[in-house]
């Protein structure tokens, strides 16, 4: 593979994932305010929890809209790198120990780095640091890709992405 291959958002599931997320603040919006009517305590502890989940769904939906529109390419592989705009990350091949793929929770692609430590604490954003760590200790990988939210085969995108590494990771 000595040229780069480029995978878009797929438009259907940008908009359902929309959809989704708008059900999704409103029940925490309507669980919030029963428990601040509850107890004024337990509902800023809510507020403050929910908050987050909020933020980090709507961080996303936000910037894959945005790339959806400007025909930004959810993952762009190059020779040196992965560019991938879903998680807004670069990857170089030789930084890459293993690229997985597991059917749980709607299929998704595992990156798996060598040196986790290093990528997860190099993070700024506090929340996309936390949701990173809770990833690496339960599926223990660094990121994660939803092949469902890209224009493509599964399987396509995922033989890809290893032929890929396999190709340019030395």
């Amino acid at each position: 593979m000595h040229n780069s291959k480029t995978y878009y958002f797929s438009p259907i599931a940008i908009i359902l994932s929309g959809i989704t997320a708008c059900v999704f603040i409103a029940a925490l919006s309507v669980m919030v305010y029963a428990a601040y009517l509850y107890n004024v305590a337990l509902g800023i502890i809510v507020i403050v929890i929910f908050g987050g989940l909020i933020y980090g769904v709507s961080e996303k939906y936000i910037r894959f809209t945005i790339c959806l529109i400007k025909k930004k390419p959810a993952l762009i592989l190059l020779e040196e790198k992965l560019i991938d705009n879903i998680n807004d990350q670069v990857f170089y091949w030789n930084e890459i120990d293993f690229i997985g793929y597991s059917n749980a929770l709607s299929g998704y692609i595992s990156i798996n780095l060598k040196d986790r430590e290093t990528f997860i604490s190099s993070i700024k954003n506090p929340f996309k640091r936390i949701f990173i760590k809770i990833d690496n200790k339960f599926f223990r990988n660094v990121i994660s890709i939803q092949p469902n939210i890209i224009k493509c085969k599964r399987a396509e995108l995922h033989k890809s992405i290893v032929n890929a590494h396999l190709f340019h990771k030395n």
